[in-house]
Order: C-alpha cells, then sequence, then structure tokens
C-alpha cells in the first residue's frame, strides 16, 4: 500500500507539472497574437510617403513656416487649434489636392492614433513626421541630341558681285541696239534683264546670286529701304558705275567742236536772284537730292535755274505754299517731289 501511495503521489505531481507547461503555452500565444495585431493595427495607422509629402505640400503652399501655416489652414476650415479637426475640416483642407472623400476619410481615421473623432495639431505633425524639408539633388542635364552641324553659307565678296553684274552687263551689251551714249536709258534696259522687262518689278537677291542669309551683308547701304530687295533707285547706284564704263564717249575734237550747253539756257540767274528765297532753298534742295538719287551730278548754277524754272509751273507753285505752311515733313512735300522727279529726269538726260 506504501508504495501505491507513493506511485500515486508521483503520477499527480507529474501531470501538475504538464498542466502548469500548457497554461504557459497559452498565455505566451495569447501575447504573440496580441503583439502582432498591434504591429498590424500600426502598420494601418502609419501613412504612405506620398500621402505625407502631399499634405506637407499644402501646408507649405499656404506658407514656409509649418507653424504660420497650421494657423493659417485652421483659420481657412474653421478649425479649433485646441480641439483639432473633424472628418469635414480634414476634407475641406484637403480639397485643393482633388482627393476623394472615401480616401479622405481612410487618412483621417490613420492619423487619429485615439479615435476620438477629432484630429489634433500634434497627432497631424506626427503623422507627417514634423514635414521634413525635401532632399534636393542636383541632376545634370545632359543632351543626348546629336549635335547637327548648319551648313556655312559663305557669302560673295563685293569683287564677287561687280564681276557678276560686270559679265551680266557685257553679255547684256551684246545685244543692245540703241547708242551707247545714255548711261540713264542702258541702265533702265539693263534693269529690265532682271525684271522680266518691266520697270515696276523688283530684283531678289536670288536674281543677283545672292543667299538669302548674304542679302543684308552684301547690299547694306544699297538697300535703303531694307526690304530686302533691290528697286530701280537701288540698283542705279551700282549698275551707273557699271555702264559708265562702256558709255560711248565723244573724241576730243568732237568735244572741242561742241561746246558743253548749259541745262536750262533760257533761264538768267537775275531770274533765279528774283526768285522768293524759301522757294529758291526748297526747289533746289529737291533738285540736288533727285540728281544725286539718279547718280547724276549737277552744279549749283544748274540746280538754281532748274528751280527757277519749275518756279514758273502753276502746281509747283500750290504745292510750294502748301509746304511753307506745313514744313518739310508734310505730305505736300512728299507730292512736290514726285511732281519734279519727272521732269528732273528728263533734263538729266541731256
Amino acid at each position: 500500500r506504501v508504495r501505491e501511495a507513493v506511485v500515486s503521489t508521483q503520477s499527480t505531481g507529474m501531470f501538475a507539472g504538464f498542466e502548469k507547461d500548457g497554461v504557459e503555452e497559452e498565455e505566451e500565444e495569447e501575447e504573440e497574437e496580441h503583439r502582432r495585431s498591434e504591429i498590424e493595427e500600426a502598420k494601418k495607422k502609419s501613412l504612405d510617403r506620398g500621402i505625407k509629402e502631399l499634405i506637407c505640400a499644402v501646408l507649405r503652399r499656404r506658407d514656409s513656416e509649418l507653424d504660420i501655416a497650421l494657423h493659417k489652414m485652421f483659420s481657412a476650415v474653421e478649425g479649433d487649434m485646441e480641439i483639432g479637426l473633424d472628418g469635414n475640416q480634414f476634407f475641406e483642407f484637403l480639397a485643393g489636392a482633388r482627393i476623394p472623400r472615401v480616401e479622405t476619410d481612410d487618412i483621417y481615421s490613420a492619423m487619429d492614433t485615439d479615435s476620438d473623432g477629432l484630429l489634433t495639431t500634434e497627432e497631424l505633425m506626427t503623422a507627417v513626421d514634423n514635414c521634413p524639408v525635401p532632399e534636393r539633388v542636383h541632376i545634370p542635364v545632359v543632351d543626348t541630341k546629336p549635335y547637327i552641324r548648319e551648313p556655312v553659307i559663305e557669302c560673295p565678296t563685293e569683287r564677287e558681285q561687280y564681276k557678276f553684274l560686270r559679265t551680266r552687263a557685257m553679255k547684256f551689251l551684246g545685244g543692245y541696239g540703241a547708242e551707247r551714249s545714255d548711261v540713264r536709258a542702258m541702265a533702265e534696259a539693263f534693269y529690265t534683264t532682271f525684271t522680266g522687262g518691266d520697270l515696276e518689278m523688283v530684283i531678289s537677291p536670288r536674281d543677283l546670286d545672292i543667299p538669302e542669309p548674304c542679302v543684308k551683308e552684301c547690299w547694306g547701304e544699297l538697300d535703303t529701304n531694307k526690304d530686302g530687295y533691290l528697286d530701280l533707285q537701288e540698283f542705279n547706284r551700282i549698275s551707273h558705275d557699271i555702264l559708265e564704263e562702256f558709255i560711248e564717249k565723244p573724241t576730243r575734237e568732237e568735244q572741242r567742236k561742241t561746246p558743253p550747253a548749259s541745262v536750262i539756257p533760257e533761264i538768267r540767274m537775275e531770274e533765279v536772284e528774283a526768285m522768293n528765297g524759301a522757294d529758291r532753298k526748297i526747289l533746289t534742295g529737291v533738285v540736288v537730292n533727285t540728281y544725286r538719287e539718279l547718280n547724276v551730278r549737277v552744279e549749283e548754277e544748274d540746280a538754281l535755274k532748274i528751280a527757277a524754272k519749275l518756279s514758273q509751273n502753276q502746281e509747283v507753285v500750290q504745292l510750294l505754299n502748301k509746304v511753307r505752311d506745313l514744313g518739310p515733313n508734310s505730305e505736300a512735300f512728299d507730292t512736290l517731289k514726285r511732281l519734279v522727279r519727272p521732269i528732273v529726269e528728263r533734263l538729266a538726260r541731256h
């Protein structure tokens, strides 16, 4: 019996130890499960990095200083900084970011750590890690496009341009049937070889074998109105110089036999002096400028005589009266120049 009692006692103690070990294992499993649930809950409540940066960007848009930005944000949504924001106020705060209401509610729930339905400033700033200043990384810009070398355009030199025009002039004069005594008539006929026979047309850079980018360099002051083309007057500045070389000049004996005639022999200097001083100055200036545009030299006495001759024209007199009243910058002065020009051109031929 004693032996049975001992064996019974040992068996009872052994089972009691097994029971105690089982309870401890259950408690450890419960603690592990609770710890896991806390970790999962913490993960749910933590914000995605992109959401954090978005909220911080909304705050910094109001002010670079976070304290001031929070005050402005709470004031904008009519919130109390001591109490916190409710769900509607937080949704209004993120309205500019255009986040759907469902997602806004999820963000709000994750940031409200104590789940009391109010988001305090501490919870807000803790959730976004106090909005650290984003690190700026300088990334050098590398141009990966292949370098395309632009074609180099060589502009013709002044010598090359003169040679081109002189060659064209020689070809033109080879078929020119009129006398080579009037450089102006020759220049007009030469001009029409570039414009298809029309004096009103203009010469383009292509007509003179000049690339478009070289127009300014090649023509310079020759193109007075800077339109990229040459009209008859502008072209005459170079054509006269070239054609003068081919003018048939009288021999010395012919020059002795034929004394140079005055431009307007019927006008005496007494008539010039009798003109109104202002009219004489205006008309003489117009005559001299017109001759200069035609690249023809005129003596001062001849210019005065032409001015006196023009003063006898009734239309010229009427325009002179307007020019004296309105000045040289008036439309009347431009009309006067247009009226005088054909008269001077006819005289320039003789």
